[in-house]
């Protein structure tokens, strides 16, 4: 699946840009926020949340600029040279008879990938060098999940479950990472309690059953978007079906700081640098606070990636 063509990017202004396309049994709104500079020689989207709102009602381009900057999806966006993903369902009657495909069908046409550009992936295959198909950027181990009203109703009724579809690299479990559901309508019956619930201005009794089913739940009376994500939401991804908890760089005492350095380029390079004299190669370095004090450590590389990428743990 994905996007034959590149769909039309719009320029709103401060480094933000803005995009639309149709897919059988959805739409998709993109607001892409201003890249770091080094977005495009460190690709930040592997810790990345990817911020998909089902909204409740089709909104303008101008009301979902509009709720996203009101409601700290942009600014949680911009921190990871990421976006914010509208969804709404192409069915007559919106989330009333939406197909229960459709997440499967928005994860299918998802892709996190190291050639992107405006919130785009413009894949590579890397057998043939040939470009593929164009996808939705996102990190689908990290999916945000975000309901409002009848919205929130379709996820607690479709998606409080496992979901399979198409995964990193061929079929596999695609269930969310974590959801945050508000002013919900329905009753839930959770399948499995591993799927986060952020449960906002829900009844009692919606948030009774939560609490009971789900290993993790944030009850709230309001919505606090950055303030909830921050709290809870970001700890969560889910790699191959299992939930994974990350580490709080903070409470472990460590620093992440990318960079890139210049090197020169080899004759035999034969992939995008090819035939230049020379290139940037970007890095992570991971380092406990306070392990420079003294002076040049050794140096530790982690390669991943098939060599092309890397981590440096220190350089020296």
């Amino acid at each position: 699946m994905g996007m034959k063509e590149i769909p039309k990017i719009t320029d709103i202004g401060g480094g933000r840009k803005f995009w639309t396309n149709e897919f059988p049994t959805f739409k998709v709104k993109v607001l892409v926020e201003k890249p770091d500079q080094l977005a495009d020689i460190v690709n930040f989207g592997y810790i990345a949340p990817y911020l998909i709102i089902f909204e409740e009602k089709d909104m303008t381009r101008e009301e979902e600029i509009e709720f996203a900057d009101k409601n700290g999806f942009s600014k949680i966006a911009k921190k990871y040279s990421s976006s914010v993903v509208f969804v709404y369902p192409t069915s007559d009657k919106g989330w009333e008879n939406a197909p229960d495909t459709l997440f499967p069908d928005l994860i299918a046409n998802s892709r996190i990938h190291e050639y992107f550009k405006d919130g785009v992936v413009t894949a590579k295959n890397r057998f043939t060098g040939q470009r593929e198909d164009n996808y939705i950027r996102g990190a689908i181990f990290r999916t945000a999940l975000y309901g409002y009203g009848k919205s929130a109703d379709y996820i607690a009724k479709n998606l409080l479950k496992t979901v399979n579809g198409e995964f990193l690299w061929g079929p596999g479990e695609i269930t969310p990472a974590c959801v945050t559901l508000e002013r919900l309508s329905v009753i839930p019956d959770p399948e499995r309690d591993d799927i986060p619930v952020v449960s906002v201005a829900s009844t009692d009794s919606v948030n009774k059953i939560f609490s009971e089913k789900c290993r993790y739940t944030l009850v709230k009376d309001s919505s606090d978007i950055e303030k909830d994500f921050y709290s809870f939401v970001w700890k969560f991804k889910r790699r191959v079906g299992g939930l994974r908890i990350n580490d709080d760089l903070n409470e472990l005492g460590m620093k992440c700081e990318p960079g890139f350095e210049t090197v020169k380029t080899s004759k035999d390079n034969n992939w995008d640098d090819k035939g230049t004299s020379e290139h940037r190669v970007g890095y992570v370095a991971w380092y406990n606070n306070g392990l420079l004090d003294k002076g040049k450590v050794p140096t530790l590389l982690a390669f991943h990636g098939g060599g092309r990428r890397f981590c440096i743990l220190y350089r020296a």
